[in-house]
């Protein structure tokens, strides 16, 4: 719930620049949670971890690449 109300707090505050760097950084928080906790990745077994690892991993590549694209069409302007 916590993650929930900084979520809503945070797309009214105005950030500037890093306004979407925030965002996923929110959005980093809630996946962690939904893996460790909901999907219950502590206590699965190595394929199961490694198959979300590199789940993960591709997550982690296309937030890089949109968030590099977005911060390029800032300067730009």
């Amino acid at each position: 719930m916590a993650l929930l109300a900084f979520s809503a707090w945070a797309a009214y505050w105005p950030y500037g620049r890093i306004d979407t760097a925030v965002g996923f950084g929110i959005a980093g928080a809630k996946t962690a949670l939904v893996a460790l906790v909901f999907m219950r990745l502590k206590h699965a077994s190595g394929l199961v971890r490694i198959v979300a690892a590199c789940g993960l991993f591709w997550a982690a590549i296309l937030f890089t690449l949109t968030l590099a694209d977005v911060l390029s069409r800032m300067v730009n302007r």
